[in-house]
């Protein structure tokens, strides 16, 4: 039985991993315009660009909280400028 619960935490473990990878591409392909070749600058989409990519690519409601719950907690900000 143990070595089932580990099989299970380990398959959820992996299942997480992979949507924090999808929210992250879906993040950068909303937010990022352009990244420099040494990866240390980044030009992003104005507030309006991003408007029209969220209504083109017909993100839903929950991809919008998840991509949003993301920026929060990898922005420097504390979880109550979040909210």
């Amino acid at each position: 039985i143990e070595m089932l619960e580990e099989s299970l935490l380990s398959s959820r473990s992996r299942s997480e991993e992979k949507e924090m990878v999808r929210i992250d591409r879906l993040l950068d392909e909303l937010l990022v315009l352009y990244t420099s070749d040494d990866n240390q600058t980044q030009i992003l989409h104005d507030v309006d660009q991003v408007f029209e990519r969220l209504k083109e690519g017909r993100y839903s409601p929950a991809e919008v909280t998840k991509i949003f719950r993301r920026i929060c907690d990898i922005s420097p900000q504390t979880r109550s400028n979040c909210s």
